[in-house]
């Protein structure tokens, strides 16, 4: 049985207060080139010299089902104890090893379930994408924009949690890698994108947007000429409005206590916000 590697999309999330975080901006953004020779670039998270990770792209000459093809796409190796979220699953009869594409604000921790590249594979590492030369093009990451996966690894002896945010082009044969951050406390949740400020952007935003939750009520400021929609944390729209005042107090009595996502937009700008409903 033969293996390959590629994504599958996961969204959830929780709260995280007080984050000790640790972030880095790749300026200009890294970019990688899927080829026989292949490209590659390792991240070193807590910056000691010893990379927890590589991401890497190939063009492997393989077989899909019995077929010959030429498999391109990126991957990861996995470093010491460093694991990718992700997952084992199967695509017709090939055994395929999955790094899982992640929203903003997915919370990582040790509740979720972990994969690394020691499993011999015929795409080795832990996939973000695959594409088998039109027989078979697998995988969230390709064409999907911006996306993030998370990673633990280890720090002394303890477990610490990561980010990398990355976007693969449609046609499986570029990689940018954006950015990256990690949680500096020992065992202590980080949630995708998150920077150390408990806000989770998906674009850099010009405009200043604040959200308060009240008894029955989110108040938001900031956001006169926008669009607010509220996301439960399996993704699902809750509630949509359009601002025409700088602050406004939207209805949420009919919500359950929870997680959810208010995501602020004004034009081709976005802040996306984590709450609490209690």
């Amino acid at each position: 049985m033969k293996r390959i590697l590629l994504p599958i999309l996961a969204v959830a999330a929780v709260v995280q207060i007080n984050a000790q975080i640790t972030y880095h901006d790749y300026a200009p953004d890294e970019e990688i080139h899927a080829t026989y020779a292949g490209e590659s670039i390792s991240i070193d998270f807590d910056n000691d010299q010893n990379p927890e990770l590589l991401i890497y792209g190939t063009k492997h000459d393989t077989t899909f089902s019995g077929f010959p093809v030429t498999l391109t796409g990126f991957a990861m190796t996995t470093y010491g104890n460093t694991e990718v979220l992700g997952r084992t699953t199967t695509v017709g009869t090939e055994t395929v090893l999955e790094a899982d594409s992640l929203l903003p604000g997915f919370t990582i921790d040790g509740s979720s379930t972990y994969v690394n590249s020691s499993t011999p594979s015929v795409f080795p590492g832990v996939g973000l994408n695959a594409d088998a030369s039109g027989f078979a093009s697998v995988g969230q990451f390709a064409g999907a924009g911006e996306k993030y996966f998370g990673v633990k690894f280890d720090i002394s002896g303890s477990t610490h949690y990561a980010w990398v945010k990355v976007e693969v082009s449609a046609t499986h044969d570029t990689c940018v890698i954006d950015s990256y951050g990690y949680e500096t406390s020992a065992s202590t949740a980080i949630d995708a994108g998150d920077m150390g400020s408990g806000t989770v952007s998906v674009e850099e935003s010009s405009f200043a947007a604040d959200v308060v939750v009240q008894e029955n009520s989110f108040r938001l400021e900031g956001m006169a000429q926008g669009e607010v929609t509220v996301f439960n944390v399996l993704g699902e729209i809750q509630l949509t409005r359009r601002i025409t005042s700088d602050v406004i107090y939207l209805d949420n009595s009919s919500l359950s206590s929870g997680v959810y996502f208010i995501r602020c937009r004004k034009g081709m700008e976005v802040i996306t916000f984590k709450v609490y409903k209690p």
